[in-house]
């Protein structure tokens, strides 16, 4: 460990050791309970806003409680891709980075002017930015994917989707603690603890969670002698809980995440014939092997950073009548910083440096009725005022034109005469600046109603009407050849834009209504059916550009969804069996994707524009067991069918990808997992345990051709271990990809003719020990 993460964990075991043996309350409940349930685990949400059985809710929900997540012995949030399908992690590389899609639909807010299409909430609380979405699940109390658009009640940038994270709150009365410790393949360490701290016994109360996770990666760096796709993360929650009567709950939040990743974003992987014949034209690289399939040979050191902090003050004020109102105040602050190696060479070709930050301060008023009223109502104002900035660089290294001409298939013999007569040696040790800062202010305001005509029948309906106003402050480019126009009339590489401060305003508006009836024949089985809109604003094309692309206009306009599902939610047994299943048909409509766009010049461009239709479409499904005392069977599954329905110049002029696989989106995803747990002491439980996830091919770019196929992939988990009766401690071995497969999940052509993949961790091992006070 480094920097403050062994002192962290002293600290907070240290306050979960001053936790008295005998509790008030029992401990929550560990991955191998001693009294193995008779029944499935009763699942309350808040979905909609309010409290709620999920077995009640007419909406797609795939829920991870505590007692799940230890199950699933998940660390962050992409560690519950596996369990969740019909979500999707696309880019297992990055791990700060959160590019996290639903129903196929699939991209995160890579550039200040573009927002990404699910939603993520922190306690009710808008995550602006998808680098801070993989949260930490430690003194988490649920986690909801809510599947389809969501914006009557999340609001904004929710069409295909949202993420919701609950934590623990404080417990007033109860002194107790936690505190994890793992150690496996790969330099895997982590350290965790949380402690709770009643201040003033059914007023006041503390609770401290934090973590600490390094790891040194699986990836090989042969040419600089590093690992890569290792872990760098710690987190810090602090909550402060005060009721200073039965009415009145104060909660007041901290919660920062710190990542130093040593995280990449490409493989590249070369023929033999074409590593020969960069060795040809680089003879000081002769003696360097050809990578293999978990090995680069990149000449530029990577990694990201990324930092976000949330404060968060919640009031829920129950004003008699079965009314309360709910008040959300949040601050929040992000920074993230990736540098990749673009060249996928030892050569100094180019690499790039994202650098992003961010801040929102965002209020949200909340009046809400007793739901088990005949008629209730749920209505709500938001305001939020926030900026993105960024500082994007790209760097062109001493090799650039070589390179360049290497790559167009130039003859190593006379590619340095060509390089010193070309306008294009002048971009070697160059630097490309893009800065560009985005504001922008939301305002909402929602309602929905809830009438039941019958004790076993509801219908509810409502809408949200949002204003979301955007301004450009700044944006510019600076290609330091192109400025002189004796060389840009020359050059043969005029990629790049070069444009002074560019400042533009945009206003979005969007009502985004849903509708809903349920219907209970039985006490443990609902049927619905809904009707819902999704909305994401629009922005700006603000990565790096060519002047082409700024030439064909900046501007992104919004996108629409329109979502239709129909369910049933049941219960079998005595709660020993749940089935859950869900049709969808969701219909995109201007459809925020990078495509080919005339220019004023009559050539064409590729540029993030409003593409035109996408229709995602499928079934998802999920089932749990308990057929016998201590046996647990799970099995989750989605097929969905998600493609282009109208989109034109897609890879050039006139070619059509109508009818193409969505990025990220296979057909069909499944999950299968078992846990038997028995007594084998009086005093001593035993578990054991195994998983099975698998997902079809896709593709990771639109045009859906060879080198973009994602192959499919399957993993398989297992598990054993001891825990006490008392759930005071447990000790769990386990493995992940026991098959050692090469699973691959991203493909893409290079820039210098090499092709691009990704793959997720070979086999692992590793033990946790867990200690509950």
């Amino acid at each position: 460990m480094n920097r403050f993460g062994p002192s962290l964990f002293v600290i907070a075991a240290a306050l979960a050791a001053t936790a008295s043996p005998a509790r008030a309350e029992a401990p929550e409940t560990s991955p191998a309970a001693t009294t193995a349930s008779r029944s499935v685990e009763e699942i309350v949400v808040t979905a909609q806003r309010r409290e709620e059985k999920l077995q009640t809710v007419p909406v797609s929900i795939l829920a991870f409680t505590t007692k799940r997540i230890e199950q699933l012995n998940a660390v962050s949030l992409d560690n519950l891709e596996r369990a969740a399908p019909g979500v999707t992690f696309a880019v297992n590389r990055a791990k700060t980075v959160g590019q996290i899609g639903m129903r196929g639909v699939v991209d995160y807010a890579s550039t200040p002017g573009y927002d990404a299409r699910v939603g993520a909430y922190l306690d009710g609380v808008y995550i602006k930015r998808s680098y801070a979405d993989n949260q930490t699940l430690l003194g988490m109390e649920r986690v909801e994917f809510l599947r389809g658009p969501q914006g009557t009640t999340f609001g904004m940038n929710t069409d295909a989707g949202a993420i919701s994270f609950t934590t623990r709150k404080p417990d007033l009365n109860a002194l107790g603690g936690e505190a994890v410790a793992e150690a496996g393949s790969f330099g895997h360490r982590r350290f965790g603890a949380r402690a709770n701290l009643p201040l003033i016994k059914e007023k006041l109360a503390l609770a401290v969670t934090l973590t600490n996770e390094t790891s040194d990666g699986f990836i090989d760096n042969i040419y600089l002698n590093r690992a890569y796709g290792g872990v760098d993360r710690k987190s810090a929650r602090a909550q402060l809980r005060y009721q200073p009567n039965d009415n009145v709950d104060i909660n007041l939040q901290y919660s920062g995440l710190w990542d130093d990743n040593k995280s990449i974003w490409t493989i590249g992987v070369w023929s033999p014939a074409q590593w020969a014949s960069f060795q040809k034209l680089y003879p000081k690289f002769s003696g360097l092997p050809l990578p293999g399939a978990l090995q680069i040979a990149d000449g530029s050191d990577q990694g990201e950073t990324g930092r976000s902090q949330f404060f968060i003050g919640t009031v829920d004020w129950r004003l008699g009548d079965g009314l309360k109102l709910t008040s959300i105040s949040a601050y929040q602050s992000e920074r993230f910083q990736q540098i990749s190696d673009a060249t996928d060479l030892p050569a100094s070709g180019r690499v790039y440096d994202l650098n992003q930050t961010s801040r929102q301060f965002s209020q949200e008023l909340r009046l809400a009725s007793d739901s088990a009223q005949p008629l209730s109502f749920i209505a709500g104002l938001y305001f939020q005022d926030g900026k993105n900035g960024a500082n994007t660089r790209y760097y062109l290294g001493s090799e650039f034109a070589a390179l360049t001409f290497w790559s167009r298939g130039v003859a190593e013999a006379v590619i340095p005469a060509a390089v010193s007569v070309s306008p294009l040696r002048l971009y070697n040790n160059t630097v490309i600046r893009a800065p560009a800062t985005v504001s922008d202010q939301s305002y909402a305001a929602y309602g929905s109603l809830l009438y039941r005509p019958a004790s076993n029948v509801e219908i509810e309906t409502g809408g949200r009407y949002s204003v979301i106003r955007k301004t450009l402050e700044h944006f510019s480019e600076n290609d330091p050849l192109r400025a002189d126009p004796t060389n840009a009339a020359n050059l043969a590489y005029a990629a790049f834009g070069q444009f002074p401060d560019q400042t533009d305003k945009q206003t979005f508006t969007a009502f985004t209504p849903k509708v809903s009836i349920s219907y209970h024949p039985t006490r443990d089985t609902t049927l619905f059916a809904s009707a819902s809109k999704g909305f994401k604003a629009g922005g700006w094309n603000t990565g790096v550009v060519t002047q082409a692309v700024f030439d064909a206009g900046l501007r992104l306009g919004d996108e629409s969804s329109v979502n239709y599902e129909i369910g049933l939610k049941s219960e079998w047994f005595d709660r020993r069996l749940r089935f859950n299943v869900t049709g969808f048909l969701e219909d995109f409509t201007g459809f925020q994707v990078s495509q080919w766009t005339p220019t004023v010049t009559g050539s064409s461009v590729a540029r993030l524009a409003n593409a035109g239709k996408a229709r995602s479409k499928g079934v998802e499904a999920e089932l749990e067991a308990i057929p016998l005392q201590g046996l647990s069977l799970t099995a989750n599954f989605t097929y969905n069918r998600a493609r282009f329905t109208e989109f034109a110049n897609c890879n050039g002029l006139n070619t059509s990808c109508t009818g193409n696989r969505l990025p990220y989106a296979p057909d069909y995803k499944l999950y299968l997992a078992a846990t038997y747990e028995r007594p084998i002491t009086g005093t001593l439980n035993a578990f054991v345990g195994g998983g099975y996830s698998m997902e079809t091919s896709s593709y990771s770019n639109v045009v859906n051709v060879a080198r973009e196929y994602i192959p499919r992939h399957s993993s398989i988990e297992a598990k054993i271990g001891v825990a006490a009766m008392d759930e005071r401690w447990s000790l769990t071995v386990f493995g992940a990809n026991l098959a050692d497969h090469l699973n691959q999940v991203y493909s893409q052509s290079g820039a210098y003719g090499d092709q691009i993949r990704f793959f997720r961790e070979p086999r692992s091992y590793g033990a946790t020990f867990k200690l509950r006070y």
